[in-house]
């Protein structure tokens, strides 16, 4: 009951800061701006997403139920992740040019790098399955909500401040994202502990991550996909409008 208490409690916190992003975002950058932040980081969130395999669900499961293969996982998954990390950064720039079509040449550079990013969606899936198989609640809970609490802090000084741009939005966006990412890395260590790498064990987890995908691709899909295909029909500023009004 404590746990479950804990996690709804951070999840309102966690909508709250995300509120104050939204109308700082809105109101700083303007429509286009805006429609221009919000559609890169949904296209990066479903890349990411997608390549993670189901890395938080099939590690929370595996080393609740066996702990004593928490290190062996932590590495086999690690190797796992690293090349669907690079392939999920090829098809993301790829995909930009296609999604940004309309858009001048700028947003496409800033996309450029900020597809990188995708590695640490990847890593924050392969951190809560950690911190979720070690029973580590509140800490996953406090990392879910330090996230977007980061973000909305940043970006409102950068608003005040008369320099937040959609560079400065999306590096600030990045900054937050490591900065928790560090934190829960090391938290993990401590929990879970590093081992030998284990491939056959991999191979079985990835199996059982890979079957349960589907549920949340279709959530995230469900979520996100109007904002990420809406670049490629109309303008950023139609973008930012539909963004705040939804």
């Amino acid at each position: 009951m404590r746990a479950g208490a804990v996690t709804y409690l951070f999840s309102v916190l966690g909508l709250g800061a995300n509120l104050v992003s939204g109308i700082v975002t809105a109101r700083g950058l303007g429509p286009s701006g805006r429609g221009l932040t919000v559609a890169l980081s949904a296209v990066v969130q479903l890349v990411g997403f997608f390549f993670a395999m189901g890395a938080a669900q099939s590690l929370s499961y595996f080393i609740a139920r066996r702990a004593t293969d928490g290190p062996r996982l932590f590495t086999t998954w690690i190797l796992i992740l690293a090349p669907l990390s690079v392939l999920a950064i090829v098809v993301g720039e790829l995909l930009l040019g296609t999604i940004f079509s309309v858009h001048n040449s700028q947003a496409i550079s800033v996309g450029r790098w900020f597809m990188c990013t995708v590695v640490l969606v990847i890593a924050l899936e392969f951190n809560a399955g950690l911190l979720l198989g070690a029973h580590d609640f509140f800490y996953f809970n406090a990392l879910r909500f330090a996230q977007p609490a980061l973000m909305a802090s940043s970006l409102f000084v950068l608003w005040r401040l008369g320099a937040l741009t959609v560079t400065s939005a999306l590096i600030a966006t990045t900054v937050a994202t490591g900065i928790v990412l560090a934190v829960g890395i090391g938290r993990s260590v401590r929990r879970v502990g590093v081992g030998r790498p284990d491939m056959r064990l991999g191979l079985e987890t990835l199996w059982y991550g890979v079957r349960g995908h589907g549920l949340l691709i279709a959530t995230n899909l469900n979520a996100r996909l109007d904002l990420a295909i809406l670049p490629a029909f109309v303008a950023a500023f139609s973008v930012g409008l539909y963004s705040v009004a939804t």
